[in-house]
């Protein structure tokens, strides 16, 4: 009778260590549950975030392009200007544009063309620079769309090895 007993104290004693086992292998995985949707949570607004950036430099890149084509227009009309008040104090003074004078009016028309360029290439230069930015975002955003679906991942593994053990709770019970 005594072993019997025994038996039947060591079988409970057993018994609730495998209890204890599995509470605390469900308490892990509820724990990682909660991680991994805040975490999930996270990824998703970093992800909008830089899809917002991303929408908001490549505003930005536009904007530079027409800022530079439009100063560009600005300088051609100012050289234009400038060459007719040129030509016009010529002509009061009595020149004919002929020779020096005529070189004289080329030049200033070559520099106010060559400022033109120079405005309109730096434009291109900001977009560029403002476009790497816009894939810089739009990589973050991938990565972070990436990060959520690895979640899902983990989320669906763990749920799996949750169900798994709730069947060797009630086997055990």
């Amino acid at each position: 009778m005594v072993a019997a007993a025994t038996a039947v104290i060591g079988a409970i004693g057993s018994s609730t260590a495998a209890i204890a086992a599995t509470v605390g292998a469900v308490a892990t995985t509820v724990g990682t549950f909660q991680q991994m949707r805040a975490a999930n949570r996270a990824a998703a607004y970093n992800e909008q975030i830089a899809l917002r950036d991303a929408t908001v430099q490549q505003q930005n890149r536009v904007m530079a392009l027409r800022t530079s084509q439009i100063d560009a227009e600005d300088k051609r009309r100012e050289t234009q200007r400038t060459l007719a008040s040129i030509r016009n104090s010529y002509g009061v003074s009595g020149y004919v544009l002929s020779g020096t004078p005529l070189e004289m009016l080329q030049d200033n028309a070559i520099e106010g063309e060559i400022d033109a360029q120079r405005i309109e290439q730096e434009g291109r230069a900001t977009a560029r620079d403002i476009g790497l930015g816009v894939t810089r975002s739009q990589e973050t955003a991938t990565m972070e769309r990436n990060s959520i679906s690895s979640a899902r991942t983990f989320l669906a593994t763990a749920s799996t090895a949750a169900s798994g053990t709730g069947r060797v709770l009630e086997r055990v019970a």
